[in-house]
């Protein structure tokens, strides 16, 4: 049965609706700018009708407001999460393999090309001056250089991997700090929307933590109702559970020992991964993605070159490949150098080697290339050049304390101006077959060209994948954002609502005034 103030209480929801729609627009306003806010709009519906006196028909009872929706598409935000992982493991790649790049390539005159240069460089000039000290001297200082200029390299290599160590460290706090985050918020929003209600400001912020979680790891979320048809809220991180809707692992970085190393030449101490409780985290999946991909990728990757010993690692070309290609190229540098010998170990044509030439005081057996073990040797000693590395490589001591020690000739008696061993080293820059690639300058070519296209394809991927997502987040921002327009409109419809609905209400106030105070007067 209708009350006597029927009209009243119809007028008052119209003026309740549209004030409750006007504050849902002054929120949308105040977060139009706000990263990851999701418009939303009152939820609205006809109320509740009542039959006629007579029970053939329903009379309309008003409107009301029974929540604040929100508008997200579930399904963009997936897409989001998938492609934002591949983006940010190429962001990385692009900006490591670039300091890779530039502590190989460096300035024009500081680079590993320059430095050879300006060896080859002293030698010629040796050629034609063998017997003066002064010569000797400018060899074996730039040789020195060209040495301290390779373990610089080293060192600033594995410095660079020690610095993405740390990060990967400080990457594993951030994704605990949003799984527990994320854990918290679930908590929060369970508690708000017991009754009904729907905790919209609170599931934005959340989204937003996921959006985030997925530049650093490929993430997968899973929404499934409960019994009692209350929402679950799980996060999978590369297919392991992070966030079991109340619950949040954790994960934690392990130190390797000197054993556990996976690349002979890493710095010490570098980080796996497992959770806290005990359970394995496979850094090297396949299915992995995200900035955290790309630090292991750099900082562990050997392209499947060397033999590993505690597991295979990532193929990428990363700095433990680089590391190799180095070692390498000093190893069979001091080959050469030494003994006169290519990188199979053959015979160079026109090479004799230090060690079998004899320096202005009828010295031989001394190496020129050292790893601080082989200085002198004796005539029948095999020098084992696995021992060389990018760390150790250096010009013979002796040599630098006494440049007069520095080989000359295979054979003393063919008199002062005999300087054979001094042209097969000046020789070495054009010889074509001490590398299987060719000349050292064609080694060293082959590395840096290694590397540019590498970096190129990082940037290349980067490129593609920052338009894709930019996309999509454009998708997102299309169907979620708050269109400052279209909230003006808005509050124009309703602001008209509620002065109409006021009005409405003055006239049946001034009706029922007549009615009551001044009918029969």
């Amino acid at each position: 049965m209708r009350s006597s103030f029927f009209e009243f209480n119809v007028a008052t929801s119209a003026l309740f609706g549209a004030k409750n729609n006007l504050q849902v627009i002054s929120h949308n306003i105040a977060n139009a700018s706000m990263k990851g806010y999701s418009r939303q709009v009152a939820l609205q519906r006809v109320a509740k009708p009542l039959p006629t006196f007579d029970s053939k028909g329903m009379v309309g009872t008003g409107t009301e407001v029974y929540g604040v929706g929100q508008i997200r598409d579930i399904h963009l935000d997936r897409k989001y999460w998938i492609e934002m992982p591949v983006l940010g493991e190429y962001s990385i790649k692009s900006i490591q393999m670039g300091a890779i790049e530039h502590a190989f390539v460096g300035l024009s005159d500081t680079s590993l090309s320059a430095s050879f240069k300006s060896f080859f460089s002293g030698l010629q000039s040796l050629t034609t001056n063998s017997g003066d000290v002064s010569y000797q001297n400018n060899v074996v200082k730039s040789a020195e250089s060209l040495s301290k200029y390779i373990n610089n390299l080293g060192n600033n290599l594995k410095q660079q991997q020690q610095d993405i160590n740390n990060e990967i460290s400080t990457l594993v706090n951030a994704i605990n700090s949003i799984g527990e985050e994320i854990r918290n918020l679930n908590e929060q929003i369970y508690k708000y929307e017991i009754d009904g209600s729907h905790a919209n400001d609170l599931r934005d912020k959340r989204a937003l933590l996921v959006d985030e979680l997925s530049e650093y790891i490929n993430v997968n979320v899973s929404i499934k109702k409960d019994e009692n048809n209350f929402e679950k809220f799980s996060v999978l991180i590369n297919g392991y559970e992070l966030v079991n809707h109340f619950d949040a692992q954790k994960l934690e970085v392990i130190a390797r020992g000197p054993e556990d190393k996976k690349n002979k030449y890493d710095a010490d101490g570098l980080y796996d991964i497992k959770f806290a409780s005990g359970n394995d985290f496979n850094i090297y999946s396949p299915s992995l993605k995200g900035e955290l991909k790309g630090l292991i990728d750099i900082r562990d990757g050997n392209n499947n070159e060397m033999t590993v010993e505690n597991g295979k690692t990532t193929s990428y070309k990363g700095i433990p490949h680089y590391i190799d290609k180095l070692n390498k190229l000093v190893r069979t540098v001091a080959k050469a150098f030494n003994e006169g010998l290519d990188y199979k170990g053959d015979p160079i044509e026109g090479m004799t080697g230090h060690i079998h030439g004899y320096d202005i005081h009828g010295n031989k057996n001394r190496t020129f290339f050292s790893d601080g073990k082989y200085n002198d040797v004796s005539e029948n000693e095999t020098i084992n050049y696995d021992d060389f590395d990018v760390f150790n490589f250096q010009v013979n001591p002796d040599l630098i304390k006494d440049p007069t020690l520095l080989a000359i000739t295979s054979d003393p008696s063919n008199g002062e101006s005999a300087n054979d061993i001094i042209l097969g080293f000046a020789e070495l820059e054009n010889n074509n077959s001490i590398f299987r690639e060719g000349k050292i300058g064609d080694f060293i070519i082959g590395i840096t060209s290694e590397l540019g296209i590498d970096k190129k394809q990082s940037e290349k991927f980067e490129k593609n994948y920052t338009s894709l997502v930019a996309n999509i987040d454009n998708q997102r921002i299309e169907v979620s954002g708050v269109d400052l327009n279209e909230e003006v409109n808005n509050m124009i419809v309703f602001q008209q609502q509620y002065q109409t609905a006021s009005k409405f209400i003055s006239i049946i106030n001034d009706l029922y005034d007549n009615l009551i105070n001044r009918v029969g007067v």
